[in-house]
């Protein structure tokens, strides 16, 4: 059997190289956005984990990869604020959505915020909302809060636009059957409010079933987001449903 030599390492280098781009190029990127604040983390993380379960199966064959910070970035280590800033940064604008779980803390973040900023501007259908803790309201007096807590509530009422995904699609979330989602475009303003995902019900939390929704919803946006890695529409819905 002959030696190798340096073109047939090459070769083989170049092989695998194809091979790792190939996979990046295939692999769908989806990044939690999400408040490291200790006692809403453990209140959220059984969420967050069945979300990623159901998620991680359904994408099984897909390549489903998600940013999840407390697995994807190294806890051993210390950042700075601008290495950490760069590491968000790369992985929000290469993710093909981003999956926002709101709640008071989340508005007061400002990681948070620059998370949800950076793909808003990008890409603002690309972004899943999901309302895990319903104690977020609109202030009364908006002119006062912009003065008193500006940077929330500006964040609030004008680039999450939380009146508006509150009241004014309100009867065009979902349908009662859960076979279908159902989506009211403003010309105006091509945002799609309608991606929005309760996981309470009446104010207090409504079981082990609802990352099922959650799980299903952001399928639902990644295939008509990017039709071309799913193959079309999303046609799952019976698979979603045998998991409540």
């Amino acid at each position: 059997m002959q030696g190798w030599n340096l073109r047939d390492a090459r070769r083989v280098r170049r092989t695998r190289q194809a091979a790792v781009d190939e996979t990046a190029r295939r692999s769908v990127n989806i990044f939690l956005s999400y408040t490291r604040r200790e006692d809403e983390v453990k209140a959220l993380q059984p969420i967050t984990d069945a979300y990623c379960e159901l998620l991680f199966d359904w994408g099984r064959t897909r390549g489903v990869d998600i940013f999840y910070d407390r697995s994807s970035i190294p806890q051993d280590k210390s950042y700075s604020n601008e290495e950490l800033r760069s590491i968000l940064d790369c992985n929000v604008s290469r993710s093909h959505l981003l999956v926002s779980f709101l709640s008071p803390a989340y508005l007061d973040s400002p990681w948070c915020q620059f998370e949800y900023k950076t793909k808003a501007n990008q890409a603002p259908r690309q972004i899943h909302h999901v309302y895990w803790k319903p104690e977020i309201s609109s202030p009364l007096f908006p002119a006062i809060a912009r003065l008193v807590r500006p940077s929330r509530t500006r964040f609030l009422l004008d680039v999450v636009n939380w009146e508006r995904i509150r009241n004014g699609d309100r009867g065009y979330w979902r349908d009662t059957r859960f076979d279908e989602w159902i989506f009211i475009e403003d010309e105006q303003r091509p945002y799609n409010f309608s991606d929005l995902t309760d996981v309470y019900k009446r104010g207090v939390w409504a079981g082990p079933t609802r990352p099922v929704f959650c799980a299903q919803k952001s399928a639902e946006i990644l295939c008509r987001e990017h039709p071309t890695l799913f193959g079309g529409d999303f046609v799952d819905q019976a698979w979603f449903k045998a998991k409540l």
